[in-house]
């Protein structure tokens, strides 16, 4: 766990970041409008270079023979209840020592370095019993020796220590300037031979963490108006819209969201821009596809921090921000706390409950209430395992089926599959092997989840009246994603595009929403980010906060099931009624996975006729099929342009273990 100084004191799980992390163009002016502001400023942090994936600034002087300097991962302490910490990392076993130039035209201004070193700890196992070598980690600037550190190793054992940050004798960051040159060094300080290091599996992942330049600004301090409004962007992980009341559901899931859309504008075609977290979340917090901000799988689960999120958008505006999130993927050590300069997320392998989240959001907001601000809260409750509260129970009461066993929902729908696939169809013929009565109770059971998201909602909107805030804060809600319960023979999320994994709500309420709108047009909710780009300066206007009419709707996912083979890239548009999915490298049913069918292989749905998107109709439309994937395809590869480098980064052993842990491996 990290934990900085704050008056909320230590958590367990939750890290404290007071220092932002932000991707942006640092020579861009503020566009500060007609607010008000106060004398005093704020210091804010924003990304400036990621000298990690500066490929074209970096020389190798010398490397080890058998490990050449590449970029990874590096996790020094591998331990569920410890921060986890695994960072991108310039891989340098020892004897290595790479210079890099610092680019010209990175700022204006003097730039931090943000920098650390350190060992994983899986990598040393190869050490004989016994030995004890040192690993010595050096940093030059301009010629200068400016650190020289170095980590113990015995036996097969690293030293217990987390990252170790690079900075000078004060504890302050080292200072560069474009043009500088920066210099790394890993050497071994060891009397005992290393015959240990003769192969290229026994090597130990040593290395420098982050690597980035971050640039220091004094912004001034906004004050909140009804034209310039606080902002409160709610998340609510795994929330398929047709599960809340306010989307048709039976059950009284959401009270509260029903009364945040009655009172504002709602859209009740809103699409995700995946079928999963990282990607999708990603698109809420910078406006990009996940072709165009690359986060789209556990290899490329970094968010690069050159490009711009609304959150340093906001900040530069004077906004106070705060991030307040449950789920354990969207986390600082990926690069999502950029642009915050408050930030709250797991540290520890495992979700945090609302019943946590969300008083500490209250509370920064009561910290806050005196200046503008922007609070970003990401709820974790209809994501499995269950927890509803007791108020959920007595609200949606359901009997548990007699012999239920409690298993997770992803690997019940592995089991199934195994047992009921036919071999021929795209699905297991599930009405033979899950009981009713069991599909039943899983979906009466996420029913009371919602309900138990909705409640936190609630206690946020009381918060904000409390407070005095209502009236001059904007309030969007929305979700990163649905859940899928054998809709289309599959459960959890991540597999597939259907509506039950991309359709989510998307609920504005505040000032200058219109009130009682209920939008029917299809929409994708990464459009929020326009809006609050233009609510940050004042230029919303009064309409409705997204009108685009007739506008293609783009989703895609990377850890696709198409026709029983796993790990598919899975692409997607909706546009004029019609919904295409293309696999670029998908096999026809019962075909060799290994065998890419040329052209990908397709499906198209008519919504008119089958809007749940159970019957493929693309081989009686196949003009519509083609004009469909062109339109794709071109979007795809416009947003891919925007997408900064990130060579050679693959998923560390930390996030794999996550993510097979949370069922998407």
């Amino acid at each position: 766990m990290t934990l900085s100084s704050s008056p909320l004191g230590p958590s367990a799980i939750i890290s404290l970041l007071l220092c932002s992390c932000g991707g942006s163009d640092p020579d861009r002016p503020n566009a500060l409008g007609h607010g008000v502001f106060i004398e005093e400023t704020r210091a804010t942090t924003e990304i400036a270079v990621e000298l990690l994936f500066q490929e074209q600034a970096r020389v190798v002087i010398h490397e080890n023979a058998n490990a050449p300097v590449s970029v990874g991962h590096i996790r020094p302490i591998a331990s569920e209840f410890t921060d986890l910490r695994e960072l991108p990392s310039l891989l340098m076993t020892p004897p290595s020592e790479v210079q890099i130039t610092i680019p010209t035209g990175s700022s204006s201004r003097a730039l931090q370095l943000h920098a650390n070193f350190g060992i994983d700890s899986k990598s040393c196992e190869a050490n004989p019993k016994g030995q004890e070598h040192l690993i010595g980690f050096e940093v030059f600037l301009n010629g200068d020796r400016v650190l020289r550190d170095s980590i113990r190793l015995r036996g097969p054992y690293i030293q217990k220590v987390n990252w170790i940050d690079i900075v000078d004798k004060n504890g302050a960051p080292f200072v560069l300037s474009a043009g500088d040159d920066l210099t790394l060094r890993t050497h071994v300080v060891s009397t005992p031979p290393m015959d240990w290091l003769a192969t290229e599996d026994d090597l130990p992942k040593v290395g420098f963490g982050r690597l980035q330049l971050r640039e220091h600004v004094e912004a001034p301090i906004e004050l909140a108006s009804e034209g310039l409004p606080n902002i409160l962007l709610v998340v609510m992980d795994t929330l398929r819209a047709d599960r809340t009341s306010l989307g048709g559901n039976s059950a009284l899931t959401t009270p509260f969201l029903d009364g945040l859309a009655k009172e504002g504008t709602s859209y009740g075609q809103a699409r995700a821009t995946s079928s999963w977290t990282w990607p999708s979340t990603a698109s809420l917090l910078t406006g990009r596809l996940p072709a165009g901000h690359g986060v789209q799988e556990s290899g490329s689960s970094y968010m690069h921090g050159e490009i711009d999120t609304i959150a340093e958008i906001m900040q530069r505006r004077g906004l106070a921000t705060g991030g307040f999130v449950g789920n354990r993927l969207v986390s600082s050590n990926f690069n999502f706390d950029q642009g915050f300069q408050t930030f709250f997320d797991p540290q520890a392998n495992e979700f945090v409950a609302g019943s946590e989240i969300v008083p500490i959001a209250k509370r920064w907001i009561s910290d806050h209430k005196d200046e503008r601000f922007f609070a970003y809260v990401h709820l974790i409750e209809p994501h499995h395992p269950y927890r509803p509260r007791p108020e959920s129970l007595a609200a949606l009461p359901h009997d548990e089926p007699v012999g239920y066993q409690h298993r997770n929902l992803h690997q019940s729908w592995v089991e199934l599959w195994l047992e009921s696939n036919d071999g021929v169809s795209d699905r297991p013929l599930l009405h033979a092997s899950l009981p009713a009565e069991d599909l039943a109770w899983i979906q009466a059971s996420y029913n009371q989840v919602v309900h138990t998201g909705d409640m936190y909602l609630g206690d946020l909107l009381q918060h904000l009246e409390d407070e005095g805030l209502r009236e001059n804060t904007l309030i969007i809600f929305t979700a990163d994603h649905g859940e899928e319960f054998y809709d289309h023979g599959y459960s959890n999320h991540g597999q597939s595009l259907y509506p039950e994994l991309t359709h989510v709500p998307l609920v504005f309420n505040g000032p200058g929403i219109p009130v009682g709108i209920a939008v029917d047009e299809p929409v994708s909710n990464r459009l929020i980010f326009d809006y609050l780009r233009d609510v940050a300066i004042g230029d919303a206007g009064k309409g409705a906060p997204i009108e685009r009419p007739g506008a293609p709707v783009f989703f895609s996912t990377h850890r696709g099931n198409w026709n029983g083979v796993p790990m598919t890239e899975v692409l997607g548009v909706q546009h004029d009624g019609w919904v295409l999915h293309f696999a670029p490298e998908g096999t026809p049913w019962g075909s060799d996975p290994e065998m890419v069918h040329e052209g990908g292989v397709m499906r198209l749905y008519e919504l008119a006729s089958d809007p749940l998107q159970h019957t493929d109709v693309s081989l009686a439309n196949l003009e519509k099929t083609a004009v469909l994937k062109d339109l794709l395809l071109k979007r795809l590869a416009a947003s891919a342009k925007l997408r900064p480098s990130m060579s050679g980064l693959d998923a560390g052993d930390g996030t794999n273990e996550m993510l097979q842990d949370v069922g998407y491996l």
